[in-house]
């Protein structure tokens, strides 16, 4: 987020990195469509930690089903659409992240309470 919220990001596309100003915007927007990532991926690592506690792996292997079903259609729609590779490549991680995300948090969230009652 530093890099990309920043004019850092801009200013090394254009004279580090050299690309021409067209490819810039399309790397500029698939860097800000990818800001959730970071956020959404420790959520699902903590969710999936939270389900092999408590032995439910086999939602975990349903959230990768749903993040390749999610990553496939975004980019079959990307593909569909003829839209730039760098942005149905980054809006299908981003979908695909936050479909894993909410389904293994849903799973999750019935086990908190089973794990982590207090004793007493």
């Amino acid at each position: 987020a530093l890099v990309a919220l920043t004019p850092m990001l801009p200013l090394y596309l254009r004279h580090v990195a050299g690309i021409s100003p067209p490819l810039a915007k399309l790397v500029l927007a698939g860097a800000a469509v990818s800001l959730l990532i970071p956020g959404l991926a420790a959520l699902s690592n903590m969710y999936r930690g939270i389900l092999m506690v408590g032995r439910a792996t086999h939602h975990v292997y349903w959230g990768m089903a749903a993040y390749l079903a999610a990553t496939v259609s975004v980019v079959s729609l990307g593909v569909t659409l003829q839209s730039p590779g760098i942005l149905t490549a980054s809006v299908a991680v981003t979908v695909a992240t936050l479909v894993e995300t909410v389904y293994i948090g849903a799973r999750a969230s019935s086990l908190r309470g089973h794990l982590f009652r207090p004793e007493g």
